[in-house]
């Protein structure tokens, strides 16, 4: 089975916890879901710390593209020569990714709180 596969399978059934189970019985499954997990091979890591190295990689992915887009913005704003076109264009830039990061950054906190908020209610321990 391909690495893609066995991590997949790991965190699909530990979601399925996170989001469909009462919070009596959310511990109880968790642990079961981490006893097949380690007699398929897989690693015992819960599904948070998964899921927050997963989120965390993707931050870095944006803020690589967000420092990128804004080194871009100001380059054409620089070499624009007083076409105001180019200039308007290279705030618009600097705008956009601007709100986008701010977006991005939203959503990682909302989710951080929510994260937070299910698995401390199940009892689960998190990572962080």
């Amino acid at each position: 089975m391909n690495k893609y596969y066995k991590t997949l399978s790991y965190i699909v059934p530990n979601f399925a916890i996170l989001l469909f189970c009462k919070t009596a019985k959310a511990t109880e499954m968790y642990e079961r879901v981490n006893k097949f997990n380690v007699a398929a091979g897989l690693t015992a890591t819960p599904a948070s710390v998964v899921i927050t190295s997963i989120i965390s990689y993707l931050l870095s992915f944006v803020g690589v593209l967000f420092i990128i887009l804004i080194i871009y913005g100001g380059y054409m704003w620089m070499t624009a020569r007083g076409n105001d076109e180019q200039v308007e264009k290279a705030k618009k830039l600097i705008i956009r990714a601007t709100i986008g990061i701010l977006i991005v950054l939203s959503a990682y906190v909302i989710t951080y709180f929510v994260l937070k908020v299910v698995l401390g209610s199940t009892g689960i321990a998190t990572s962080s």
